[in-house]
This record gives C-alpha cells, structure tokens and sequence, in this order.
C-alpha cells in the first residue's frame, strides 16, 4: 500500500488512512506497521548521521589535540543526549562512522530499504576489507544482502 510512498512522507500517508478490519481483514493495518518500520529504520539512520556529523564537526573546529580524544567526548555526549550507557553510545558511534564510509549503504538504510541489524552486519564485513575493496564492496550491486541478515 505504502510501498511508493518516499519514507519521509510516510507519517501524513499512514494517519490518512481509514481501517476497516472487515473489509481487510487487518491488511491495511499490517501495511501501516510496516510502512511505520519504514519510518524508524529512517529515523535511526538520520541520526547515526547526525552522530557522525556531530563526530566531524568536533574534529574540524577543536581538533583531534587540544581536549582529549574526540571520540570520546562525542560517545559521552551521545551517552547523554539519549540517556544510553557509554557502552550503547560506542557503538552507535561505530556504526555511524563505519556508515560514512558505505554511502550506498547508509542510503538504503536511510531509505529504509534495510534494518540496523543489516546496515550492522554489512558494516562489520567491510570493516575487514582494505581501502580499496571497500570501493567496491559499495558500489553499486556490490552488496547485495537480503533484506534481514
């Protein structure tokens, strides 16, 4: 139903329809759920975005030397912004800069295409693949995973 929907117009498409369980039988209600995992999956993937962003900011304007290691700082304000262990917070963090380096990648998440799960499991096989193949490993029809891994 909400299959050609862009992701970030979904909320308006799915408050806009009218369930009528005995016509359907739910279906209208499964595709909401779905399409609302769409929305999530979205919503996760603009702010690993943001967390990178965060993470690159800190290291242009102050610098890798003058306060520590900016890693750490940007995990310990994650931490709190979200109000996650440190721990959650690193790992977000991983994801997010491992995610700069696989654009197609961030993309399909971001598009909802695929879970935090997926966009994890590829992340940690490309974590081990040189510079070079990571190109490739990127490039169009270069990752192509099933849906959930």
């Amino acid at each position: 139903m909400f299959e050609d929907v862009p992701t970030e117009d979904l909320p308006t498409a799915v408050a806009a329809v009218e369930h009528a369980f005995e016509q359907d039988m739910g279906a209208s209600r499964i595709d909401a759920i779905t399409a609302w995992d769409r929305v999530i999956r979205h919503a996760q993937a603009m702010q690993l975005a943001e967390i990178n962003g965060l993470y690159e900011d800190r290291n242009r304007v102050i610098g890798a030397f003058r306060e520590g290691d900016p890693a750490l700082h940007v995990i310990g304000q994650v931490s709190l912004a979200r109000n996650i262990s440190p721990g959650a917070a690193g790992t977000q963090f991983g994801l997010a800069v491992q995610l700069a380096n696989l654009p197609m990648v961030a993309e399909a998440f971001k598009a909802g295409a695929i879970s935090e799960p997926t966009a994890r499991a590829i992340c940690r096989v490309a974590s081990a693949l040189s510079v070079d193949d990571l190109v490739l490993f990127d490039a169009p029809g270069g990752s192509q995973v099933p849906e959930e891994v």
